[in-house]
């Protein structure tokens, strides 16, 4: 049985342009065409534990409503730089 890697190596050289199989990878694209924002981080420090935690917009979101991930103390937009 040939290795998954081989028969998609084969199938996107071998695909039509118009064909998923042959769709180029995102960071393949030119730039500008279906861009990802780049995405904010920021650093976490606990007022409790003072663990130091670099997140990202969601995460810094779930710390706002359920607290510290490591001892669950409460969180406050002030706890982020």
């Amino acid at each position: 049985m040939p290795d998954t890697k081989e028969v998609t190596d084969e199938r996107r050289r071998d695909a039509d342009p118009g064909d998923s199989v042959g769709v180029t990878p995102r960071d393949e694209r030119a730039s500008g065409d279906d861009h990802d924002p780049i995405m904010s981080t920021y650093m976490f420090i606990c007022p409790e534990c003072k663990q130091e935690i670099e997140v990202n917009g969601s995460m810094r979101e779930a710390i706002l409503s359920s607290g510290c991930p490591v001892c669950t103390e409460t969180a406050d937009q002030t706890d982020f730089e």
